[in-house]
């Protein structure tokens, strides 16, 4: 067995495992405090992307650490500060697409490349005067899901998009188009009950945010397998409100519905969840770009 299949299987393998254990590390906690949000680098600012933002809730959620600060040992001892004695640092990768010569048919080969690298929370960190700023307070306040602003963000995210929305009935679904997009005769719109419909409004604007992400598979060029659409979906709806300062919704429905098919997948094929983060992470940014200029969206050419 290569390297690359060995790391992949070790990160399904944690990720599996985590599962098991009722710790989903795409539906992240929550807290107001500006230093607990969506795991980023400590240096670049950046949110970390694709697989790596599970691997790192997972080791927040046995650790217990708030921070969503992250860095290398080098780049906190640049900073000022020093990992603490005896803290174990999370492994996440690196990964980037290798092109090779073109054949004699002028076919170009691409290869994944994947690496191991260690990071360490702040919360592991001490000293560096830098660094004080980028600490989450004591006691850092709750949000609320459906507070005023929380209900005036989301609705701008989806506004924005244009989607085709009709609410009423019992039933939430995205209706495929009827012939070819976007030239088609019916369909390419997304149906949910009226909001007073849902007990609880999280769950409303959960269920909308995974339509969505269903609504984005034929603009995005997406064609795949149901269970495998499925969890793009609901790991989309867990991204997209993070990215914007936004709670995410505690419904476990769509999670526990496809559990057990989602666990076989990953255990059968260690690239699933890598496939399955990646699509989410396009689809994420496909959706919130409308709304959100800032976040960069490149439609990709057709090969």
């Amino acid at each position: 067995m290569n390297n690359q299949q060995t790391i992949r299987e070790d990160i399904t393998n944690r990720i599996v495992a985590s599962l098991k254990n009722g710790k989903v590390p795409w539906r992240k906690m929550w807290s107001a405090d500006k230093n607990c949000g969506a795991s980023r680098n400590i240096v670049s600012k950046k949110a970390y992307r694709g697989i790596n933002p599970f691997l790192l809730e997972i080791s927040r959620m046995d650790s217990g650490h708030r921070c969503q600060w992250w860095g290398t040992y080098k780049q906190f001892k640049e900073l000022g500060g020093q990992v603490k004695k005896g803290e174990k640092g999370t492994k996440i990768v690196f990964w980037k697409i290798l092109e090779k010569e073109a054949d004699a048919n002028g076919k170009v080969k691409k290869l994944f490349f994947i690496r191991y690298y260690t990071v360490f929370n702040l919360d592991q960190v001490e000293g560096g005067e830098k660094l004080e700023k980028f600490r989450p307070t004591e006691e850092p306040e709750g949000v609320s899901f459906g507070s005023d602003d929380a209900f005036k963000a989301f609705d701008e995210v989806i506004t924005a998009t244009k989607a085709d929305i009709r609410f009423g009935g019992n039933k939430a679904y995205y209706k495929r188009p009827i012939g070819a997009w976007p030239k088609h005769k019916d369909g390419d719109y997304i149906y949910c009950p009226n909001r007073r419909q849902f007990p609880d409004i999280r769950d409303w604007y959960d269920t909308l945010l995974h339509e969505l992400a269903h609504w984005s598979e034929i603009r995005l060029k997406w064609e795949g397998k149901y269970a495998m659409g499925e969890l793009i979906a609901e790991i989309a709806a867990c991204f997209i409100p993070p990215s914007i300062g936004l709670p995410v919704s505690e419904n476990m429905e769509n999670h526990n519905r496809y559990l057990a098919s989602w666990l076989e997948k990953m255990k059968d094929d260690p690239k699933f969840i890598f496939k399955a983060a990646s699509q989410a992470q396009k689809v994420s940014d496909f959706v919130l770009h409308f709304s959100h200029p800032e976040i960069e969206w490149k439609e990709e050419k057709e090969e």
